[in-house]
This record gives C-alpha cells, structure tokens and sequence, in this order.
C-alpha cells in the first residue's frame, strides 16, 4: 500500500469515527435514542476497521487521495447537517414569541400512535419548549393532534398545557372585564363631576364625617361652594378638600383644612347612599 493510499485511509477514519461519535452525542443530547445507539454502533465498529471497504478512490497518486478523504468528509457533513434540521425543532416553536398556532385536527387512536412513536422525541421536546416559553394555547393546539396516544409523559404534557391555557384564558377574560369596567367607571365619573350632584353629595357626607371631630360641632362654619374634588375611578375613591371654622376649646375662632376620603360602593355614582366617609385627614 503506498503512501497515499495509507494517508487517505487514516484521515478518512479519524473522519468517520469523529462524525458518527458527535452525532451519537448529539442525538443523546436531544434524547433520540434510536439515533444515539446506531451512531454509538457505528462509531465502534470503525474503530478496529482499516476502512478499506469505505475509500472512494484507490489511487497511487497522494493528491487523488486528498480529494477523496475532502470529498467523504462533505458528504458526512452534508449527512449530519440533514440529521440536524430534521432533528431541531423550527425556530416557531422552539422561540415562540406569541401564543398563536394554526389548529390541527385529532389523529384517530392508531394512526396518533404511529406518527406519535416514529417522531416521539420530537414531540415532547416541542410539547417542553412550548411550556417553556408560557405558550400554553400552542401547546394544546398541537398536542391535540395526538391526544389519543397513551404515552404517560405526553399525557402529563398535555394535560397541564391545557389546564394552564384554561387559566391564561380565565385570567385574560377577567383582565378584559376589569378594563371594561374601569372604563365605564371612569366615564360615569367623569359625567358625574362635570354636574353637580356629586361635588354637592362629597360635601354634605363630608361636612357631617368633619364634625364629628370638631370640638364644638355646633359652631362648624363651612364656605358656600363646594371645595376641591380628585378623583381614582380605578380605585373608587374620591378625595373632597376643604375646610371649616370653628371655635376650639378656649372659644377662640380657628381654621381646620381637612382632606375626606369617599368610598364608591357601587351603583349609580350621583346617588348620595352609594357613597361612605373612609377616612378624614386633617391639617
């Protein structure tokens, strides 16, 4: 055997083995272990091999023989970049960014089985990065396809992507209630202050809750217009600022500031029984 015939066989072994050794790592990695023990079997059966059998050109000539280890060496490539993109998932569910997934319809029993066990791998690994990235919704679109399949592991996948998309759905709905009805809270509000029977209303309930606190009740003066409202429609409040004169405990005339807080119960904003005193600031 000449030089080149020795160098090419070498090379092209180191090549081989390399490839079938990284791929059997790869498929273990993904748990594809079909893939991992034919690439493991394959890789051990070169390693005593002197790969004759395997050479594409059996050549005297060193430079022949370069090309044909540069040419077994992108063919090995060329297989394992296959094996890569059929085994990856695509970057739609792998990276999900949004929950939308085109519905797919149920495989009757046997045939679920079938598909199910010829890309088992596959599935669970885009079941696990569905759940990973909260796309619940997509999860349980594609794991519909094969919801009659008695697999433990992609029932137990199944069932909780389900069970989440029901909450996400749950939680969407009750934000979606919550906004409608802050907005119509707010409107009502907003007519309600641009009238006003509520500004009279905060004063009345607000005026009675400050003389409680008065040392002689019975001398409370407050101004004629109704004082400063602010209204929180989402927090269902108001605040009524103003103040009152009064006589402290020496008789003496003095003036309190005060801050009142109204509670909205519900109901029609402008009516006065909708309305309670939570809390009196005073300064």
């Amino acid at each position: 055997m000449t030089l080149g015939n020795k160098i090419g066989i070498s090379v092209l072994k180191i090549i081989s083995i390399l490839f079938f050794m990284l791929s059997a790592l790869f498929a273990f990695a993904i748990k594809d272990w079909g893939f991992a023990i034919v690439f493991c079997g394959m890789a051990a059966a070169l390693w005593p091999s002197n790969l004759k059998s395997i050479t594409i050109y059996r050549s005297k000539n060193l430079f022949v023989n370069g090309v044909s280890v540069v040419l077994t060496g992108i063919i090995l490539l060329i297989i394992w970049i296959g094996y890569l993109g059929a085994s990856l998932p695509s970057t739609k569910s792998s990276s999900m960014v949004s929950d939308i997934a085109k519905p797919v319809p149920a495989l009757e029993p046997d045939e679920a089985e079938r598909e199910f066990k010829a890309s088992r791998a596959k599935i669970l690994k885009t079941m696990k990065d569905f759940a990973r990235s909260s796309s619940y919704a997509s999860a349980a679109e594609f794991g519909y396809r094969y919801s009659a399949v008695k697999d433990k592991q992609f029932q137990k996948l199944y069932i909780e992507a389900v069970r989440q998309k029901e909450k996400q759905e749950a939680a969407a709905q009750q934000n979606m209630a919550k906004q409608n009805e802050d907005r119509i809270l707010q409107e009502a509000f907003k007519d309600a202050l641009d009238g006003s029977g509520l500004s009279i209303n905060s004063k009345v309930l607000c005026e009675e809750g400050i003389k409680n606190q008065l040392r002689s009740p019975s001398t409370a003066d407050f101004p004629w217009s109704p004082g400063k409202i602010t209204a929180y429609p989402t927090g269902k409040r108001l605040v009524y600022s103003s103040y009152v004169d009064s006589q402290n405990g020496f008789g003496a005339i003095i003036r309190t500031n005060f801050a009142c807080t109204l509670h909205y119960k519900g109901g029609d904003v402008e009516d006065i029984d909708n309305w309670a005193v939570k809390d009196i600031q005073t300064y």
